[in-house]
């Protein structure tokens, strides 16, 4: 049976029609055809998809595309999760939960599911940043980055599943994790975890828990290709371990953490098996380099591929390796003679790029950073998917690649931070009257020339867009035109210069 889910309703009714008729629904193939934005207003997740109580494992497939589900509210006091039991035969694979709550403390929680018996396949459970950036939904609401981390709470929890008795593969957690056995992918592990990363804080605000693991408190499987960045917490009773807490296995193979002053791989008194050497421990400065991410891709088969992803001093996942997203395309945004943008993205988000409205707050920024040299091009770019909800960039965006024109080989790039200061970087590359620069995510930049003259040269004033968005595939008449006003101005310039000369 195909399911398409593109509303909360749809996926409330799905999680139900698994447990209600479960003849039909239990190796049903669903899809996410969109992002889903659960809102104040909608009901609390109490169930999830699947029934530990009532032995109704999810045999079927559900495809994320690359979308999120957002704002997740659980409340379940047994297992809680957006999938609570998926069986043996079940897949979840391309989709990411972010801003997940939980109303109470589950006995079992995970950030994707509290109990997997199948795979869990390329999937994200939070994000990485304390970025005060403020992004909007479609109903006008605007949260900071920093939000929308989720947070993970069981009495056993794991930043991907409570319980993992199947495969979780190329999986990343930032999510909080808290609870009485809480580790960064896995509670218990009696499966396999491989190719995985936690970057996410384990423990945090947990004053109860006693056992905290980077990977997974208990691991009775296997832990492969993967890597702990998280920080551990807790009191001083908590039994920490940058792995597992209690090793019970000697399938652990190319793991790595982040080393830190009094703390071992496993847990001296708890495990059975210690095999420190497959375990390497390194620097967060370290970690924070491509060289990690290469280091990592040479100990791990081609179905995961890792990213160290980071431009002109802005790092996604604040630098460390990423798993590649499979449904990131290289898409052409726009190419023609005034502006060029090319971007590793999400195909279903839409870059959305207008001249900056001039002596905004954001221009005079800029203006005030170009110093001496001539402002010649302003804009905003910002990102929305097919509903007109911003979402955060680590979740879709892999690289944005710009090219504008320019007079002079000495321009500079003016681009607004996520604090909205302006940083001045040089170009990729100046070639043939074009600037070339990266950016990790859709940022508001400027070109700034130095251009001189005899005569005091006026500021370009940027061509208030009509509506104020040109967007992937449509016309982009208003910036051509305003690109045209920019040049002639420079010209004028120019001319002006040489005819003062040959006087």
């Amino acid at each position: 049976m195909d399911v398409a889910i593109s509303t909360y309703a749809e996926l409330v009714a799905f999680a139900e029609n698994v447990r209600n008729d479960y003849e039909h629904y239990q190796k049903a193939h669903a899809v996410l055809k969109n992002n889903i934005i659960v809102t104040p207003d909608d009901a609390a997740w109490t169930q999830g998809i699947g029934s530990v109580s009532e032995n109704k494992p999810f045999m079927g497939i559900f495809d994320g595309q690359g979308f999120a589900v957002v704002s997740l509210l659980v409340n379940n006091t047994d297992n809680g999760a957006l999938f609570e039991y998926i069986g043996s035969q079940g897949v979840v694979k391309d989709l990411a939960v972010i801003d997940c709550d939980y109303a109470v403390i589950s006995d079992c929680a995970g950030g994707i599911a509290a109990v997997n018996e199948g795979l869990i396949d390329h999937c994200i459970s939070g994000i990485n940043t304390e970025s005060q950036k403020l992004i909007q939904f479609n109903d006008g609401r605007k949260r900071s980055l920093s939000e929308f981390n989720s947070a993970v709470n069981g009495i056993v929890s794991g930043g991907i599943a409570g319980h993992n008795k199947g495969t979780v593969k190329g999986c990343r957690s930032s999510a909080y994790v808290i609870g009485k056995d809480c580790g960064g992918i896995a509670g218990i592990n009696d499966g396999k975890i491989y190719g995985c990363a936690n970057n996410g804080p384990v423990g945090k605000d947990s004053i109860v828990n006693k056992r905290c693991a980077g990977i997974a408190v208990v691991n009775n499987g296997t832990i492969e290709s993967s890597y702990n960045s998280g920080k551990l917490t807790g009191t001083t009773q908590t039994v920490f371990a940058s792995v597992a807490v209690e090793n019970n296995s000697d399938e652990i193979i190319h793991v790595f953490y982040h080393q830190t002053e009094n703390l071992t791989p496993f847990d001296d008194d708890s495990s059975d098996y210690q095999p420190t050497e497959a375990c390497k421990a390194l620097t967060i400065e370290y970690m924070i380099t491509k060289a990690f991410a290469d280091e990592l891709n040479a100990v791990t088969d081609d179905s995961v591929q890792w990213k160290h992803i980071a431009y002109n001093g802005v790092k996604t996942n604040q630098g460390l390796p990423i798993v590649k997203g499979r449904f990131i395309e290289n898409v052409t945004v726009v190419n023609d003679a005034k502006m060029k943008i090319k971007a590793a993205i999400l195909k279903a988000m839409k870059i959305n790029y207008k001249p900056m409205m001039l002596r905004s707050a954001s221009y005079n920024t800029m203006l005030s950073a170009a110093g001496s040299r001539t402002m010649t091009c302003a804009y905003d770019m910002t990102a929305s998917d097919q509903n007109g909800n911003e979402l955060p960039a680590e979740l879709w965006c892999e690289g944005i690649t710009v090219s504008v024109p320019v007079t002079t080989n000495d321009a500079q790039i003016i681009i607004l931070d996520d604090q909205e200061k302006a940083v001045v970087v040089t170009p990729d590359s100046i070639e043939n009257g074009w600037a070339t620069f990266t950016l990790t995510e859709p940022a508001s930049f400027a070109v700034a020339e130095n251009i001189s003259s005899d005569e005091p040269t006026p500021t370009p004033t940027p061509i208030k867009p009509d509506d104020g968005n040109v967007k992937t595939g449509e016309s982009s008449m208003p910036l051509t035109a305003a690109c045209a006003v920019l040049l002639v101005s420079v010209l004028a310039v120019l001319m002006t210069r040489r005819k003062k000369n040959r006087e």
